[in-house]
């Protein structure tokens, strides 16, 4: 296991394996430009990288794998494999999240600006019964949105892409 903090604005960091919190403590700050999670040998479990609520990403966050869980804003994250976790309050917003594969918990209450969700992506909002929003959202061919108990405000219409309801 890593612990890391730092707050060089030009940091970039990349997990392949193990696990990695950053800022993880209470008070502890960290920035990076980005922050990419992969694999080496097992694309759901070879990573896991914990993210306190004092960690700033100025760039993409791109996750291929493993699990990540993130306490704090997120600027713009691709999402293409593995589990994700959201967690956190009002300031824990996301200005620009895709997800083309695995799962993202959502257990916030701070707004996604751009949601897309494609190909085999899926958004749960059923594990956490707090009030949020989204701003925009596009679902695309085999993408999922779980909100049961009406959870989040949209901000205007779902936009459905090369997609329909199921009913």
């Amino acid at each position: 296991a890593l612990l890391w903090k730092g707050t060089d604005a030009s940091s970039v960091v990349n997990v392949l394996s193990g696990s990695v919190g950053i800022a993880f403590f209470a008070g502890e700050t960290a920035v990076a430009t980005t922050l990419t999670i992969g694999y080496a040998t097992n694309q759901s479990s070879d990573a896991t990288v914990w993210c306190g609520s004092g960690f700033n990403m100025t760039g993409t966050a791109k996750k291929n794998g493993g699990t990540l869980y993130t306490a704090g804003p997120v600027g713009t994250i691709k999402h293409f494999a593995g589990t994700w976790y959201h967690e956190g309050g009002d300031a824990a917003d996301i200005t620009a999240l895709t997800i083309e594969g695995g799962t993202c918990h959502y257990r916030s209450t701070g707004t996604v600006t751009t949601l897309k969700v494609g190909n085999a992506g899926v958004i749960d909002f059923r594990t956490d019964g707090r009030a949020r929003a989204v701003t925009t959202a596009y679902v695309y061919k085999g993408g999922a949105i779980h909100d049961p108990k009406k959870t989040v405000t949209w901000g205007g219409a779902i936009n459905l892409m090369e997609c329909g309801w199921l009913e």
